[in-house]
């Protein structure tokens, strides 16, 4: 990420850059930055990280503290909950929409009448409503009591990629100083950043606008840029480790590495995760023996490390002019 950003720094018009992933969770912190940073992008292929399920489902109890008749936003938060449905959801609305302020929404929500399975429903609104003024602080009180109900609601992907995108949320929030502030560039990042699938008219017709292009690798067909970075290109992504007993799918991810590294007209940057390949090297040689980019001729490459809070976690490789 670093490497992204300084090359941006270094008045690179957005479009002459683009990193490519696997897939796009690992682009999440990355575009987090580039929200904070005010860098406009695009996202080709998996999803953008503010246009997110889970991500929506968390703003929308944001966006109900900071404007109470928000109707698609309270028909969005409780029918995040077990037992609302729409018609449910509609009924509650109502009753809310006529009350004057926030805090009676709240304390409308607690009464009995409405039986809620989870009292979190209203506890989330109150801890929002409480850090109103620290958004950080308001991510987190929020996150922590819809854990569990998202956990329940995105079952199936939880743990491995939706979980690790709170911590980002939170990271980003603190720049901001109010929650009315942080909606706003969301809700204008959102308009403004779409995530067009990607096919060659579009990046003819979108050559020209300074925007950096976030791509995943199978997307990336078609694509080029004049400084591509190649993310996690690690022992035990490449090749990933389920393919290593079938040499048809080693093939095939050789196929898409190649696909990655020949969309950089004039720089390539690779990036790798040392800690894995220190640990792969101790507990899992067999990821190491088969790493494709074992045997790199150095002299096609610079190497240099990269430090982050005093540790080493990757290398980049730039091709040599």
């Amino acid at each position: 990420m670093p490497g992204v950003l300084q090359d941006l720094g270094d008045n690179q018009p957005g479009w002459r850059t683009s990193p490519l992933s696997r897939n796009s969770y690992y682009t999440t912190t990355l575009q987090a930055e580039f929200i904070k940073r005010k860098i406009p992008f695009v996202v080709y292929g998996g999803r953008k990280f503010m246009e997110a399920a889970h991500i929506k489902d968390l703003i929308s109890a944001m966006r109900v503290v900071n404007n109470k008749d928000d109707e698609l936003a309270w028909m969005r938060y409780l029918m995040f909950w077990e037992g609302v449905g729409e018609v449910k959801a509609m009924q509650i609305f109502e009753r809310l929409a006529v009350l004057p302020h926030i805090e009676n929404c709240i304390l409308e929500l607690k009464e009995a009448k409405y039986n809620f399975s989870n009292q979190n429903i209203y506890l989330v609104l109150d801890a929002i409503y409480h850090y109103i003024n620290n958004v950080q602080n308001a991510v987190r009180g929020a996150y922590e009591l819809m854990l569990a109900r998202m956990a329940v609601n995105y079952k199936q992907d939880w743990e491995k990629k939706r979980k690790q995108d709170f911590p980002v949320l939170e990271e980003l929030a603190k720049n901001y100083s109010t929650i009315g502030e942080f909606i706003t560039e969301m809700l204008l990042d959102a308009t403004l950043n779409q995530s067009p699938v990607l096919m060659n008219s579009d990046i003819k017709k979108s050559k020209n606008d300074d925007h950096v292009v976030v791509s995943t690798i199978h997307s990336a067909k078609g694509l080029e840029a004049d400084v591509c970075f190649v993310l996690n290109v690690s022992p035990g992504a490449y090749p990933a480790s389920r393919t290593m007993e079938d040499f048809d799918e080693m093939e095939e991810e050789r196929r898409i590495l190649y696909v990655a590294l020949t969309r950089a007209k004039n720089n390539l940057v690779i990036t790798r995760n040392i800690r894995s390949i220190h640990a792969n090297s101790l507990l899992l040689n067999d990821k190491q023996e088969q790493y494709f980019l074992n045997g790199f001729p150095n002299d096609l490459c610079v190497q240099s490390a990269i430090l982050k809070e005093g540790r080493m976690f990757s290398k980049r490789y730039r091709r040599a002019k």
